[in-house]
């Protein structure tokens, strides 16, 4: 991946709204998030503000309204976040992250099959 982004959990809450809703305009997520969250319109603003500096989002003037849309696809920011917690957490061993994951959390015989088949995939 050519960059790493890298996003607040308050964020992910922000860019999910957008997901779901874009083309969407700032008041909407702001009315979205106020009923959600609770958060004011000032801190919504803020969080915006955030995303469109880390280029994760941009808008476009539409007459006195600003229209959000996304930059990059909720899979890009999922993979960068996991490759920064596979390299701060587990020095990079995807082995060594699925073994703490599964000896905290019991999996389904569907999800365990689900592994299996991933594993067996052939390499890209």
């Amino acid at each position: 991946m050519e960059r790493q982004l890298s996003i607040h959990s308050s964020e992910w809450k922000v860019m999910e709204c957008i997901w779901e809703h874009e083309p969407v305009s700032i008041m909407q997520v702001v009315k979205f998030l106020q009923e959600k969250s609770g958060w004011s319109k000032s801190t919504i603003i803020t969080m915006i503000k955030r995303l469109q500096k880390k280029g994760v989002i941009g808008y476009k003037e539409n007459g006195r309204s600003k229209i959000l849309y996304t930059l990059v696809s909720r899979e890009e920011i999922a993979l960068s976040e996991t490759d920064t917690l596979l390299e701060k957490v587990f020095h990079g061993s995807i082995s060594l992250m699925l073994n703490t994951l599964l000896n905290e959390k019991s999996i389904t015989a569907e999800e365990r099959a689900e592994l299996i088949d991933i594993l067996d995939k052939p390499e890209k």
